[in-house]
Parts: structure tokens; sequence; C-alpha cells
């Protein structure tokens, strides 16, 4: 678990903070852009394994992170990568039906746009963006503003554009993961196996293209989640 020092005050004002490790390398999203020429198929597949694992231990204990993005990933100095800011966490039991739209939008699933209540099926969606980025280098709809005609478009069934070389077993997971209906979603329990099986597919991309072997570009070697409850 993530070392956690204790609480300080902020100076300058009433403001407490919780102090714990420092994660270096900063978010997934700065990571992915400094090491993405070493991101190979494999590699992208091993990320999404940690992190689909990493979400179900949230959901294990019937809870819905709400805030599930590349910048919610961090990554320290050993390469080790966590599960970080809770401030939106809460029990799935307690989720009730509002008004109150909360996350980033692209990462957003259709049914809480459209003020459903949010389940674990949500995060998979939010998985599918986390997939487009890693084969982008940008976060997705960064060429549009985030505001309600986004929202409307993706509920009208706007998704990122399929970059360029994408492979197609790749592609359709993350089809699958961002369908508009939840039900049309793989389940949320299943995807550290669907991602260990889209592992064999890279391997076999990697290998075909001559690209560096997961093995040689060793950067995560465990996924760790903050643990407030």
């Amino acid at each position: 678990v993530i070392p956690f020092y204790g609480i300080t005050k902020s100076p300058e004002g009433n403001d407490y903070a919780m102090v714990v490790k420092h994660a270096e390398h900063g978010d997934l999203r700065n990571y992915i852009r400094k090491f993405f020429p070493k991101l190979t198929w494999t590699y992208r597949a091993k990320i999404l394994i940690e992190i689909s694992k990493a979400l179900n231990s949230i959901h294990q204990k019937n809870l819905v992170h709400k805030d599930f993005y590349c910048k919610n990933i961090l990554v320290d100095k050993d390469d080790k990568v966590f599960i970080s800011d809770f401030g939106l966490c809460q029990p799935i039991d307690s989720e009730t039906v509002s008004d109150k739209i909360q996350g980033v939008l692209p990462y957003i699933a259709p049914e809480v746009l459209r003020c459903k209540p949010y389940t674990k099926q949500s995060e998979v969606y939010s998985i599918s963006m986390i997939m487009w980025e890693l084969t982008s280098k940008k976060p997705p709809f960064s060429n549009y503003h985030h505001n309600a005609e986004l929202a409307l478009s993706v509920l009208d069934g706007l998704r990122p554009d399929i970059i360029k070389g994408t492979p197609d077993f790749y592609v359709n997971i993350m089809e699958r993961c961002w369908n508009p209906e939840p039900s049309g979603r793989p389940d949320a329990s299943l995807l550290p196996k669907l991602f260990e099986e889209m592992m064999e597919s890279c391997k076999i991309v990697d290998n075909n293209t001559g690209k560096p072997n997961i093995q040689t570009v060793n950067i995560f070697n465990m996924l760790i989640i903050l643990d407030f409850y």
C-alpha cells in the first residue's frame, strides 16, 4: 500500500491535506507522452491488466471511483503505479439519481450523462477511453470544448476516431467497452482476463513488427491502490 505519512495544514489557511508517497513520474497521461515510443502493444496490454485488476479491487469493496481517468493513475520513481484521488468515490448502493454530473467529460459514460446512477459498468466505459489514450498519446476529444454540445454528441454516438495501426483485436475490446448500453459492455470483473487474452495477440503483433518485447520496457512492476476504507 502506498505509504501514508500523515496530515498537514496549510500555513496560509485552514486547509488540511494528506501526505503520501510522492509519485515522481506524475500521472499516467504524462507517462504515456514521455514513453510513447516504447509502448508496444504487449506493454499496453500489461498496463490495462494491472489497471483493471486495481479497479476490480475497488469494486469488490462495493465502491465506484467516479473520477477514473489517466490523470488519477500515478507512477512513482520505482515504476509502481496506483489509483489515486478518491474524492468522488462512494458505495455503489448509496448511488442515487442526481442532476449533478461529476468527473471528466470524455470519460463519463452515456448513462451517467443522462443522470442515471453511476455503476461498475460506467467505469468500463472509462477504461475504453484509457485504452484510446494509450494508442493516441493525447486525451480523448482534446479538440472539443468540454461542454453540453460534446455531451449531446456522445449521447448521439460520438466516439474518438480509431488511431491508424491499432490492431483489430484491440479495437474490438475498446469498442465493446464504449458501448452506449452498460449491458453491452464486458463485465468489469472479467476485464483482467479479457486483457490477459489480448496480451497473447499483442505479443504476436509485436514479434511480427520487430518491436522490442515487453521485457525490455518493463516499466510497470506493480499497481497499488490507495486504500482509505
